[in-house]
């Protein structure tokens, strides 16, 4: 059988449309880490949860691409793991709240010392890392919690009261009049109305030039000691 001219052209040209280049595997840009010592940082902190609150404040992080930290309650994590994978997953960073937010200074020490351990396994299952900080409930401490802790007790210095106002603009109003560079910023993220105050914290923050980091970006270079507690980078 003779292949005509005409035949041969119409085949090169279907495998050529056919032929798709091999794809290169896409590589993410990673943003390079903020230096607070050269910026104004702030650390926004969201305790309690997982809860009500958590899904739309970390669209509004996700949205206004700015980073957080949650100190978690071990039961609340139990319940709701796919949020403490998630704010992993998109860059946040996870502490260790206690297992049950009970009032440890009035605890036995095998108490605070499973409070701190069950929450610590917990969280190693869900995200691959024990936190690297813990926060005690009330931010009440003694020297059985500082033992028992093992690590850095990250405080505030910036309390919004928000469990307390239920209040957006109570909210917005105490960050704006409170917050200078290095501060932490204490919120809680089972508060709905923390929800809605976080869009204009977040703006009005921005245009005083803040930047929002972890808790590791914000003490990074800094030695922080076991069981003494910071109120601010």
């Amino acid at each position: 059988m003779r292949i005509t001219t005409s035949v041969l052209t119409v085949i090169a040209a279907v495998a050529a449309v056919a032929w798709v280049a091999p794809s290169r595997p896409s590589q993410a840009t990673v943003p390079a880490p903020v230096d607070c010592r050269q910026v104004k940082c702030v650390a926004l902190t969201f305790d309690d949860g997982p809860g009500v609150a958590t899904r739309q404040i970390l669209r509004t992080l996700k949205k206004y691409d700015a980073k957080a930290t949650f100190f978690v309650l071990g039961k609340q994590a139990e319940a709701h793991p796919g949020f403490v994978r998630r704010e992993v997953r998109e860059g946040h960073q996870v502490g260790n709240h206690s297992w049950s937010h009970t009032e440890l200074t009035k605890a036995s020490a095998a108490t605070v010392r499973s409070e701190f351990d069950r929450t610590d396994a917990l969280l190693k299952r869900l995200t691959g890392d024990v936190p690297r900080f813990v926060r005690p409930p009330y931010g009440s401490t003694n020297a059985t919690v500082a033992q028992a802790a093992k690590r850095p007790m990250i405080m505030w210095n910036v309390d919004t009261i928000d469990w307390k106002t239920h209040n957006p603009a109570s909210t917005l109003a105490e960050v704006k009049r409170s917050t200078k560079r290095g501060s932490i910023v204490l919120m809680h993220d089972v508060q709905p109305s923390t929800a809605q105050a976080l869009p204009k914290v977040i703006e009005v923050l921005r245009k005083r030039g803040f930047h929002f980091v972890t808790l590791d970006e914000l003490f990074r270079g800094q030695r922080l000691k076991d069981g003494v507690s910071y109120r601010a980078g």
